[in-house]
Parts: C-alpha cells; structure tokens; sequence
C-alpha cells in the first residue's frame, strides 16, 4: 500500500463489531500501558469525583480534594500525550491531512455523545463536549516544536487566564463558561503534547518527568498555604463553572494564587498539572517494571470513555450519591473492562469513535 494511503475500512471489518481480541492485554506490544493506566486512574477518580459527597468521611481524608480537579487535570494530560503518539508514531503513512482528519472525525464522533450525557439527569457537568472542542483546537499545535507547545501552555495558564478575570465577565460557552473551559484544559493538552516527543520510556526521561512534576506541584501549594489557604473559596469546586472578575490587583494575585479545585487559577493549573506528571512517570515505572501490577488501572484506561459514559448513565438512575456508591461503581466499571477486554479490541464507544476517524480520514484520502 502506498504511503499516505490510509487503511481504509473493509466490509469485514463493518460487519464483525466490535472487533475480536486475539491476545492479552499485557500482550499487545503497540500500547505503553503506564499511559493506559494513568488514563484509568483518572476515569476512577472522575467517577469518586461525581459520587462521594463532601460531607462524606472518605472526602475528608483528602481535605485539598486530591480527586476533584486533579482527575480531569490528569484525563487532559494524557489525551494530549495520547494525541502525539497518533501524530508522532505514524505506522500508516499517513499524510498530515489525513491524520488532522482522522483527529477532526473523532471530535465529530464526540458531539453525539456530548448532547446525549447533558440530556442525562445525572447532575454532573459532563466533559465530552469540552473534549470534543480541545481537539479541534489543538490541530493547528499538532506538529509544533516542545517550545512552542510550552510557550503557548504558559500564554493560556497566565496571559488567557488574566485577561478574562479582569476584563470579565467574558462568556464563551465551552471556552471560558463551561466547568472544563478550553483556556484551561487546552493547556493540560497542550503539556501532554510536549512529553510526547519524548520516549517516555527511557528511566531519564521519567525521572525527569517526575521531578518537573514535583516542583510544579509543590511551589503552588506553598505558596498558597503561606498566603492562609481558603482563598477564593466562592470560585471552587463545586460553585457555578466559569471564571470571576478581579475588581483590583490585589484580588487579582489572590485569584491567581488559589488552588482551590475547579478554580481554574494559575496556581491551580500548575500545581494539577505537576501532579499528573508524577503519576504519569510513576504509573510508566510500575508498568515497565511490574506490568501485571499495573493492569487493574490500565485495562479500564482502554476503555475509559465506554467507562465515563457508562457511569452517567448510571448515575441518571439513582438519587443518591455516598461514598459506598463511589466505591461500589468504580469495582462494577472496572469488572465490566476486564469482562470486555478478555473478548473484544476496544469499547463499544471506543470503536465507534475509531470508525468515524477512519471514515474522516478515507474521505480525506480520496479527495487529496
């Protein structure tokens, strides 16, 4: 086949869905399962997230909501790393028109189901339409150079995120109104990007990952600890989604300086990110060293948007929310993965989104 010339989708592969798995997960050489698991963990916590109340005992252990915030943090870092092992690793041949249409038809494939979880009474409010947006956003940094993705990340987390705080109140559904605006979690994206030009299976690199992420989350923390805590607690999680309106300078840095989650800050941003670097380099470690010490969290990593979905839907159905749900829902979710895995390739979602994206990327193909 020549290069640039995509697969393409035969009637085999139509008919037989979705397709069958012919091996074990730990089995597949193509997956860096540190990355899946990463991905796992942060649909887990997504879910504990959604489910365990504040006013809940196992809440109070993690009094700096060590889920809330950090969780989708972590889910954009690794969609963004995700996103240059697409681009990064071209196997097919791929033309760069056809890779940004098949990226463009998963975003596509996303709006369905975007509209479909905000119709659902769950009470949450949903990412996919969110994510849809950052793909788009992303395409024209797809092939950027680590300096400019870090350069524009830093635009988005300070100079984006000034901006609308003290011009605002500036409304742009999804960008700067949505719980997951684009100014913020393009940035996340962004970062992931960066760590995918390296080999993030080199020790070097994941120590240096690891130490990049410790300072990122470490300086935010102090400094808004020596500054009391508890700064702008009326922005946090789990108030209205959207940015507030510095009034002066002086509330300006405060705002800036909170890592409060959901707050979206500058400080919050860093310091999230920090932490989704260090698990990131530590769920790699344990997956080079210990890969079947690892599969709990990276087989629901294959499947994590059959995972999100899933889990709303079953939220729309109960009134309640408690920890022992919390719980009980991510043991159900993850079952269910590994049930699915032992037979088939990917999701039912996760297959239905890789269809459109080749679908995009055929219809690419014949019109070049």
């Amino acid at each position: 086949m020549a290069a640039g010339t995509p697969t393409g989708i035969t009637a085999e592969q139509l008919s037989c869905w979705p397709p069958r798995q012919t091996g074990g997960y730990l089995a597949l050489p193509h997956r860096i399962h540190g990355v899946d698991a990463a991905r796992g963990l942060a649909i887990i916590g997504m879910i504990l997230a959604h489910t365990i109340p504040a006013s809940s005992r196992l809440y109070s252990l993690a009094p700096l909501g060590v889920i809330h915030g950090r969780s989708a943090a972590l889910f954009a870092v690794v969609a963004g790393i995700s996103l240059g092992f697409i681009t990064g690793n071209n196997h097919r041949g791929e033309s760069v028109r056809i890779q940004v249409a098949r990226i463009s038809g998963r975003a596509l494939a996303l709006i369905p189901l975007a509209v479909f979880t905000m119709m659902l009474p769950a009470r949450v409010y949903t990412i996919l339409g969110s994510y849809a947006l950052w793909f788009v956003l992303v395409l024209p940094l797809l092939y950027a150079p680590v300096a400019l993705l870090i350069a524009t990340s830093v635009v988005l987390i300070f100079g984006a995120w000034a901006a609308v705080v003290w011009w605002g109140p500036i409304e742009i559904p999804l960008v700067t109104t949505s719980a997951y605006p684009a100014i913020t979690y393009l940035a996340y994206l962004l970062i992931g990007l960066a760590v995918a030009h390296f080999d993030i299976r080199r020790s070097s690199t994941r120590a240096a990952l690891a130490g990049i992420g410790l300072i990122l989350a470490a300086v935010p923390l102090a400094v808004w600890m020596s500054l009391g805590g508890n700064l702008s607690r009326a922005i946090a999680w789990p108030q209205r989604p959207g940015f507030p309106v510095a009034s002066n300078a002086g509330e300006l840095v405060l705002f800036a300086a909170d890592i409060l989650p959901h707050c979206d800050s500058p400080a919050q941003v860093i310091h999230a990110a920090g932490c989704a670097l260090v698990i990131i380099s530590l769920c790699v470690t344990i997956a080079m060293r210990i890969p079947a010490l690892i599969v709990v969290l990276a087989v629901p990593g294959t499947v994590a948007l059959s995972i999100y979905v899933g889990h709303l839907v079953i939220l729309a159905l109960v009134a309640e929310r408690s920890a022992r749900l919390g719980v009980g829902l991510v043991v159900v979710m993850v079952a269910a993965a590994f049930v699915w895995r032992a037979v088939f390739q990917r999701g039912p979602l996760e297959h239905y989104v890789a269809l459109i994206s080749r679908l995009a990327g055929r219809l690419a193909a014949s019109n070049s």
